[in-house]
Parts: structure tokens; C-alpha cells; sequence
């Protein structure tokens, strides 16, 4: 599945959004800090014999640096203060309709990134605290502890792994077809329905949203009922998917472009053209 981006001349400037990093010297002094120190620690203890105690060790200051690694890079990359970029639309080249939704590329390794960070943890901890068990070592009461509780981060990561797979294999998004339009975002879905029940599609924010400025929503109201679809959902300016939505719902005649997404949004992009 390939996720490609459009841009439509859309004028509604995105929503810009505060970027919540005090003290970003520090946090990056600190991540440093944090990346090095565990570094070394696993560099001296990779010629001692191996225990129990030391494989659970080894594995907690690995996971360190790699835990740290993530903050230093949004520190000194300072992502965007916007969800999303003034007319964008991401849709899926390989469909006979035109799915928005988001990227997967970014979210994906990110999701994978971390999963296996905690399964790689989880897994030496649940080793190491099986270890003791078996062979009848006490490691202390504190370190049995530190075992058992960092062997939690082993199922985390496995259903985070699995999360992804599900998240890669699902339609989330917006699904326009020259018969019927679809959204599934999160807990919010709303079943194939005809272009003749659609009612109206308009761009607010959710309660959740009012206390983060730089994310919006698109309202899709039918005659059944209606969903809620986030801009972190679809990937997209929700106010450019609006008028692609829009446009289809006020000519149907031209609907069975639908069926090759490119074609479909570049003739919303000739008529936004025209009009202006």
C-alpha cells in the first residue's frame, strides 16, 4: 500500500499549535547525558561473566540510550506546530477509489521503533527473572523486583507490534466510490452510505481538539446518523478534503472518476482553479 500527497489550492491557512518543549538545552543535555551514560555502562559490563543479575542489568542500561534517543531527536528536530500542511490530501495510489488516510511509512516505523525497544527489554528481563527461579539464585529483593516489573514491557511491546499490523491492514480514513462514501477513524465509523443520504461535511473541532489548536475535525452528517473524523486520522487539511467531498456530492456526474484516485482529486483541483 503506497500513501501518496496531494495539494489542492485551498486559502484556509492550518491551525498553528504550541510546541510543549521547555528548556530545550537541557532536554537535550540531559538526553545526551542519558544516551552516553548508558553507552558506557553496557561497554563495561559486556566482559563480565554472565548472571542473572548482570544479563537484567545490561539490558535496562541498553535500553537507556535507546529510550533516550527518541527526545533528543524531537528536541533538535522541532516537528511542525500544525497537524497537518494547508491542502494537503493523502490517498492510496493502489485502489479502484479514493481512500484518504494517512501516511503509514512515519507512524509505522515509529510504532515498531518502540515495540521492539520493549520487547527486546521485556524479553531479557523475563529470561533473567526465570533465571533465578530456575536455578534457585536470589538476586536481592529490589532486583527481583526491577526484573518482574520491567518483564511487563514484554506483552506491551508485543501488542504494540500487533497494533501496527492491524493499524496497516484496516481502511482507517475517508473512503470515496462512485456509488457510496465511508469513514472509520478510531472508535468512529460510519458504514458505506449512498451519496443521495449525504447531508453535509463541515470542518469543526472536538472538545479533545479545543485544548490542542493546531488539530481539527470533519463532521460527515447523513440522513443515518454521522461521524467525527480527526485530521490526525486522515493525514490531510481536513478543509481540502471537505471540498473534494463536497465536489463529489454536488456533481455526480462525474463520480466514476472515483474509481483513479489522481484523476479524481485533479479534477477538484481544475475546478478549484477555475473558480478563483
Amino acid at each position: 500500500m503506497t500513501v501518496a500527497k496531494f495539494v489542492l489550492p485551498t486559502t484556509i491557512r492550518a491551525p498553528r499549535g504550541k510546541i510543549y518543549i521547555r528548556f530545550p538545552a537541557i532536554h537535550a543535555l540531559v538526553s545526551v547525558a542519558l544516551i552516553i551514560f548508558g553507552l558506557i555502562a553496557s561497554m563495561v559490563m559486556a566482559g563480565e561473566p554472565l548472571t542473572p543479575t548482570r544479563l537484567w542489568r545490561r539490558a535496562t542500561f541498553a535500553a537507556v540510550p535507546v529510550f533516550a534517543a527518541p527526545l533528543l531527536l524531537i528536541v533538535l528536530w522541532r516537528p511542525k506546530p500544525t497537524s497537518y500542511v494547508t491542502g494537503s490530501v493523502s490517498y492510496v495510489r493502489e485502489r479502484s477509489e479514493l481512500t484518504i488516510r494517512p501516511p503509514l511509512v512515519l507512524k509505522v516505523l515509529a510504532i515498531a521503533y518502540w515495540a521492539v525497544a520493549f520487547i527486546g527489554l521485556g524479553a531479557c528481563s523475563a529470561i533473567a527473572f526465570y533465571w533465578t527461579f530456575s536455578f534457585g539464585i536470589e538476586p536481592g529483593f529490589t532486583r527481583w523486583i526491577g526484573m518482574a516489573a520491567t518483564s511487563m514491557f514484554l506483552p506491551f511491546g508485543i501488542g504494540l507490534a500487533v497494533w501496527a499490523i492491524l493499524y496497516v491492514r484496516t481502511t482507517r480514513g475517508v473512503t470515496l466510490a462512485p456509488g457510496h462514501i465511508r469513514a472509520e477513524a478510531d472508535q468512529n465509523r460510519l458504514g458505506a452510505v449512498s451519496w443521495e443520504l449525504l447531508r453535509s461535511v463541515a470542518v469543526t473541532q472536538s472538545e479533545l481538539e479545543k485544548r490542542a489548536p493546531s488539530f481539527r475535525s470533519l463532521a460527515i452528517t447523513t440522513e443515518n446518523g454521522g461521524v467525527l473524523v480527526s485530521s490526525m486520522s486522515i493525514g490531510s487539511d481536513p478543509h481540502a478534503v471537505q471540498r473534494v467531498i463536497e465536489f463529489y456530492r454536488q456533481h455526480p456526474e462525474h463520480r466514476h472518476v472515483l474509481a483513479d484516485p489522481r484523476a479524481a482529486l485533479d479534477l477538484v483541483k481544475q475546478s478549484m482553479l477555475a473558480e478563483t
